[in-house]
């Protein structure tokens, strides 16, 4: 892989289009994208980065991500997800990472694409009741707790769940880095072509027809064959709209969201202030 290309991570949280994304620079860059990812992200915690590969689909903090490009080392951060914590003990290939991007200054560029959390609860929740693969324990209980409580409970159970609690912590760490590229997943949805500019800011030349054909290829109607509103709740793909919290949200969901999340909704940037 040339050195002259920078390395570049798609930064995100779960249920935030990642998989789309990860489709999009699979079919644009084959011969540099990372598709060995697994559910604790091995290729990137455990394996010095390569220069010149594309990461997709890294589900973690701001934090956690300059330990492991040796760019910081206090994991008392309070932004290091505690849920990872296991994974940071490869100082070896931390060292090879600091050395080589903050030492040599070898490219990296980084891009981090948000959900309003409204949406990826109840992307969650839908995921987590019926199609999400139960890779941890903890998503067995949460499949269990889900199929036994209506909708407005389990909902209530997942705002309070530390799994959630470390996709407001994700956003929260990356909103306002003014190092990194952010992209609302709404704004994609609306404007598939908008990804021509995380193209261009991770410096991957691409034609406007090649660009025309991957995003073709991998937009909802193609992945899930239903047109973007119609529902299958047994789909990784269930609906493919934004907004459909409102759906969803009793007055009593409503408020357990705002009490835990109401204030992160404002520096995100999707609400003006808690009465909505």
């Amino acid at each position: 892989m040339s050195k002259s290309l920078p390395a570049i991570f798609h930064l995100t949280h779960p249920k935030a289009g990642s998989q789309w994304i990860k489709g999009v620079f699979r079919d644009i860059a084959p011969e540099r994208t990372r598709l060995d990812a697994d559910a604790y992200l091995s290729y990137f915690f455990k394996e010095p980065i390569k220069p010149g590969s594309i990461y997709p689909t890294i589900y973690t903090s701001r934090a956690t991500f300059e330990v492991v490009m040796g760019v910081a080392s206090n994991r008392n951060a309070p932004l290091l997800l505690k849920s990872q914590m296991p994974l940071l003990k490869h100082k070896t290939s931390y060292l090879m990472n600091w050395y080589r991007f903050k030492v040599l200054r070898q490219k990296y560029r980084k891009f981090f694409v948000i959900r309003d959390l409204r949406d990826t609860l109840v992307s969650l929740y839908f995921s987590m009741r019926y199609t999400h693969l139960m890779m941890r324990e903890e998503h067995q209980t949460f499949r269990s707790v889900l199929a036994n409580s209506d909708e407005e409970n389990g909902l209530i159970h997942l705002i309070n769940s530390l799994e959630v609690q470390d996709y407001g912590r994700i956003q929260a760490s990356w909103v306002n880095d003014a190092d990194t590229l952010v992209v609302k997943f709404e704004d994609l949805i609306e404007n598939p072509a908008l990804i021509e500019t995380v193209l261009r800011y991770c410096e991957i030349d691409i034609s406007t027809s090649k660009l025309e054909q991957v995003l073709a290829n991998n937009n909802f109607s193609a992945l899930s064959a239903r047109t973007r509103g119609e529902e299958d709740p047994n789909s990784h793909y269930r609906k493919g709209i934004a907004g459909d919290w409102k759906n969803h949200f009793t007055d009593k969901v409503k408020d357990e969201f705002k009490r835990m999340y109401g204030r992160l909704l404002i520096d995100t940037g999707y609400e003006k202030d808690l009465l909505w």
